[in-house]
C-alpha cells in the first residue's frame, strides 16, 4: 500500500470513531524548534485539562481535541 492510501484510510477511521471537545488554550509547554516539530500545548477541556501537539497556537485560542480512546489525536483551531 502507498503513503497516501494508508493515510486515508487512517484519517477514515479517526473521522469515524473519534469523540470531538471543544476547549481553549491556555498554555505552551514546548517550541518545535525545527520545521518537523510540532509544539505542545495545555488545553482546558470543559475543565479538565490535557496536553496536546499541534503547531502555531497562541494562549486563548479556541481549539477543537479528537479523542480516540481516551487520547488526544486531532486538534484543530476554532470549534468545528
Amino acid at each position: 500500500m502507498t503513503n497516501a492510501i494508508i493515510f486515508k484510510i487512517w484519517f477514515t477511521l479517526l473521522t469515524i470513531f473519534t469523540t470531538p471537545v471543544h476547549g481553549y488554550v491556555i498554555e505552551q509547554t514546548y517550541e518545535g524548534c525545527y520545521e518537523n516539530q510540532n509544539d505542545y500545548y495545555i488545553v482546558n477541556l470543559d475543565g479538565e485539562l490535557h496536553e496536546v501537539e499541534t503547531d502555531d497556537l497562541q494562549v486563548g485560542d479556541e481549539v477543537t481535541v479528537y479523542f480516540f480512546l481516551d487520547e488526544p489525536v486531532r486538534t484543530l483551531y476554532g470549534w468545528r
